[in-house]
């Protein structure tokens, strides 16, 4: 499956998520707040996790300073960086046939 096809697949139920990949209280937020409902919402949620060097003012805390947090606490979410952290694990998780970091099977024809 293409990369870009992988990111628009939902985030929420997602056919590559295992059972236990998703916990209601944790997930309110990124549904709500920060109104996640496709895989590419999900990656750019988590990008400030590894984005350390284009703003090295992320913390890890939830009272992060740096603007993407900043942004968020302004949409009403109460710990921006769990959040992050919370939708790169939902990325960790879903299948590698499904996950956008895996490569494409290539087909060989006999």
């Amino acid at each position: 499956m293409a990369k870009n096809i992988k990111k628009q697949l939902p985030a929420w139920d997602n056919l590559g998520a295992p059972q236990k990949t998703y916990h209601k209280t944790k997930n309110k937020c990124l549904q709500e707040t920060h109104n996640t409902k496709s895989i590419k919402n999900l990656i750019k949620c988590s990008k400030r996790l590894t984005r350390i060097r284009e703003d090295p003012h992320h913390i890890p805390q939830k009272n992060c300073k740096c603007s993407d947090c900043q942004r968020d606490r302004t949409k009403g979410c109460k710990n921006p960086h769990l959040c992050a952290q919370t939708a790169n694990e939902i990325l960790s998780k879903i299948a590698p046939k499904f996950n956008t970091k895996s490569k494409p099977k290539k087909m060989t024809y006999p």
